[in-house]
Order: structure tokens, then C-alpha cells, then sequence
């Protein structure tokens, strides 16, 4: 079996947030922040109101079609995407977080640990991209 032989530099994973800036498709980031930063101790929920945030960065998308050979594998649906975000993007601290491209609203979807470190991108120990399922928002 051929296995190609990856070889970058430094400079390629500096710069590699930036091109994905510059050439990816604007994706609109929505979510919730607090007035207060305490929790009720008795329920666990936020105190004071919340406020809604947004951000827009750029990912390269993977629509996952009726075809692909390991959509049921991978626990996705038609109509799902894999958003390519740089590593330096942080999804995992906000909450209730939304995606919106062309219109549409997506969220994130769970999927297995073992998905996502297949779809994740690394060369060595270096990141190079930060991947996520989507689905349409209900």
C-alpha cells in the first residue's frame, strides 16, 4: 500500500491559518456569554443574562453526499458537513455555539471520539487543522 512521505516546515504551519483566513468560506460563529460569571449552586445554571456573541472566521467545507463510502461509518447523514477550522479557532469555550453558512444554521454534531480523530488533521504532532461535524440546526 502507498503511503506518502509529508514533509513541512515551520513556516508551513505558521502560515497555514492565514491561508485558510484568506481562501476558505466565511463561516458566521453565534453564542452565549453571561453578565455575571456565577452559577446557582443549587441548579448549576448561569446567573444574569445572557448575551450573544458572534465572530466570523473563515474553515474550507466537506459536504457529505448520499454517496460517500463511510458516511454510515463515520455516524454522518447527507446533508452534513466537515468544517476545516485553523487550529488557533476556539470552539471548544463557547457556548451554545451556532455556525451559519450561506443561511443555513448548523451546529455541531457528536460524534465518536474515533470520527473525529479520523477526520482530524495532523502532521506529526503539529495540528494542522481543527475539524467538526455540522448538521442543520432544528
Amino acid at each position: 500500500m502507498f503511503s506518502p512521505t509529508i514533509t513541512a516546515g515551520p513556516s508551513y504551519l505558521r502560515r497555514l491559518p492565514h491561508l485558510l483566513a484568506r481562501r476558505g468560506t466565511a463561516v458566521l460563529l453565534t453564542w452565549t456569554t453571561w453578565s455575571g460569571d456565577s452559577l446557582d449552586p443549587a441548579t448549576g445554571s448561569h446567573l444574569g443574562t445572557p448575551l450573544l456573541n458572534s465572530g466570523t472566521v473563515n474553515a474550507l467545507l466537506h459536504p457529505v453526499s448520499a454517496e460517500a463510502v463511510l458516511r454510515e461509518r463515520l455516524q454522518l447523514k447527507s446533508g452534513d458537513l466537515i468544517a476545516s477550522f485553523a487550529p488557533t479557532v476556539d470552539l471548544e469555550s463557547l457556548e451554545s455555539l451556532r455556525f451559519t453558512i450561506d443561511g443555513k444554521q448548523y451546529a455541531q454534531k457528536r460524534v465518536a471520539e474515533s470520527v473525529v480523530t479520523f477526520i482530524d488533521g495532523y502532521i506529526g504532532d503539529h495540528r494542522l487543522l481543527q475539524n467538526v461535524v455540522l448538521t442543520l440546526a432544528t
